[in-house]
């Protein structure tokens, strides 16, 4: 399991936060609950990625050691750029921000085939 460190300032003091890369599976899983999609009028398709319920999940999944908590409560504690650069981190460690786009083009490009498939008819 590749992990890696972050440095932060918690409560005034430096702190580490240690965080992980998600396996394929996990990872899958995670994105699949966090994208949907809508077919719009004309068969075009509306792809709605979650981000913020998405953001919130990385951090409880990826985050192995903290000076805080990971529940609701604790996070909405905590200064959210510090949450946003621990963010970051988990983002590119897992690759979620390539993987977030691919899947949005995937999705919408259903949309194109599908208007063929009812031209046709």
């Amino acid at each position: 399991m590749k992990t890696k460190d972050i440095n932060i300032e918690y409560e005034g003091k430096p702190a580490i936060v240690k965080i992980k890369r998600m396996g394929w599976a996990e990872k899958n899983l995670m994105m699949d609950n966090y994208f949907g999609a809508k077919i719009m009028p004309n068969n075009v398709i509306h792809v709605e990625p979650h981000m913020f319920k998405m953001k919130v999940d990385a951090l409880r999944k990826c985050v192995i050691e903290a000076p805080f908590k990971l529940d609701d409560g604790n996070l909405n504690e905590q200064d959210p750029e510090m949450l946003d650069k621990i963010y970051k981190e988990i983002e590119s460690l897992n690759n979620l921000g390539k993987d977030s786009s691919e899947a949005k083009k995937k999705l919408q490009g259903l949309s194109g085939e599908e208007k063929k498939v009812s031209q046709s008819k």
